[in-house]
């Protein structure tokens, strides 16, 4: 073979297999894996199948918005689609690169894009226009969506009523005396005799939001010193924000705390304020994936938090202050669990007791958290890790 046929059979073969190559290269634009989308975690079907753009999932708009009760048309003079959510009574109107809701736009980064024909729309912008949570995951390729029910309340009474799957409560009074509501007709709501008065306990149920109303700070109370204020049993994904809860006596001895979980996982807790005399300011047993964020515990008689048997607990960013008695922090047979960026002062730990117990404990870790005038006879006891703390 001549030096010319050799040079063209390299060219040759080497285009091969740059085109091989090519072939079996994932697309940049579009990955073409398949991705299973459930609705308050059933699954649905779609004529047009989600897609991955440049690590952002994107639905289309037409199935996801249907499959959510809602109704969609298309402008085609503007190149707009239009949802109307029959439940909230909200107008979406969605644009390549904004989206307007009740009036009010928002850009839209990345746009919307096109396939086949049909629009689909980041993930997010279900979550943000349509009252959703959403949750990728990567392991199965699927997106889980959940709708919730919107409801108002005013008092205890259609607070404990109110409790059920899929649902977001919006708390628009100032207080809310939960040991005043009688003959609850919620089968979610347990109630039990606790010594000195009725403990309602929710439970079995999933997907729940309690919320403030905007401007509006709710204090939520129980008179019996033995009752838990908020307590959780078999319950998944409860999200609790912007509220205030405690007894209503003073600070003193007592045995029921403040939030109290049981078998439950996905809890998350954001900015609110738990009080003493609860014995604790969250109580976890059997607790997983547990995060509490701007929040502050004080005033309790036994301790800051206390979790027995629990994995991945996460307190961030938080106060824990003028708390008494026994270990302020408990992680009693608990695994990968941390307090991180948190401030934790005037606290008094009495004698034979450790300030910090991870008896039985894995991976119990305190990052980046000031520990001020604090009172103690022993820092810790069991498998705890300290990383850019301030003691003193």
């Amino acid at each position: 073979m001549n030096y010319e046929k050799k040079c063209y059979f390299k060219v040759i073969t080497y285009f091969l297999l740059l085109i091989c190559l090519i072939s079996i290269l994932p697309s940049k634009t579009f990955a073409e894996k398949s991705i299973t989308v459930y609705i308050n975690e059933k699954k649905i079907s779609m004529k047009t199948s989600p897609v991955i753009s440049n690590g952002t999932t994107f639905v289309p708009l037409r199935d996801i918005s249907e499959n959510l009760g809602c109704t969609v048309s298309w402008d085609s003079s503007t190149a707009t689609a239009k949802i109307k959510d029959k439940k909230s009574k909200k107008t979406i109107i969605i644009e390549k690169n904004s989206y307007t809701v009740n009036g009010k736009k928002n850009p839209l980064s990345p746009a919307t894009i096109n396939k086949n024909g049909v629009t689909l729309v980041p993930l997010r912008l279900v979550s943000e226009a349509l009252d959703c949570t959403v949750d990728w995951d990567p392991y199965d390729s699927s997106v889980s969506i959940l709708k919730y029910r919107v409801v108002e309340v005013s008092n205890a009474t259609e607070l404990l009523n109110n409790i059920k799957n899929n649902t977001k409560i919006i708390l628009t009074a100032s207080e809310y005396n939960l040991t005043k509501v009688k003959n609850i007709s919620n089968p979610a709501i347990k109630t039990e005799h606790a010594f000195d008065g009725e403990e309602h306990i929710i439970s079995n149920v999933n997907n729940i939001i309690i919320d403030a109303k905007d401007g509006v700070v709710p204090t939520l109370l129980v008179t019996p010193r033995y009752a838990n204020v908020l307590p959780f049993e078999n319950c998944k994904n409860i999200k609790i924000k912007n509220i205030i809860a405690g007894h209503t006596i003073d600070t003193g001895y007592c045995t029921g705390g403040v939030i109290s979980l049981a078998n439950s996982s996905n809890i998350y807790i954001e900015n609110c304020k738990l009080y003493g005399c609860g014995t604790y300011g969250i109580i976890g047993e059997n607790v997983s994936d547990l995060f509490a964020v701007n929040s502050e515990i004080y005033e309790c008689t036994y301790g800051c938090v206390t979790f027995n048997s629990s994995r991945n607990i996460n307190l961030s960013s938080c106060i824990f202050r003028d708390c008494k008695e026994f270990s302020m922090f408990e992680f009693t047979n608990c695994s990968d669990s941390k307090v991180v960026s948190s401030l934790i002062k005037n606290n008094e730990t009495s004698t034979y007791f450790s300030f910090i117990n991870a008896e039985n404990g894995n991976n119990i870790i305190f990052e980046s958290c000031e520990f001020l005038n604090n009172t103690y006879p022993k820092l810790f006891n069991g498998n705890v890790k300290f990383y850019n703390c301030t003691i003193q």
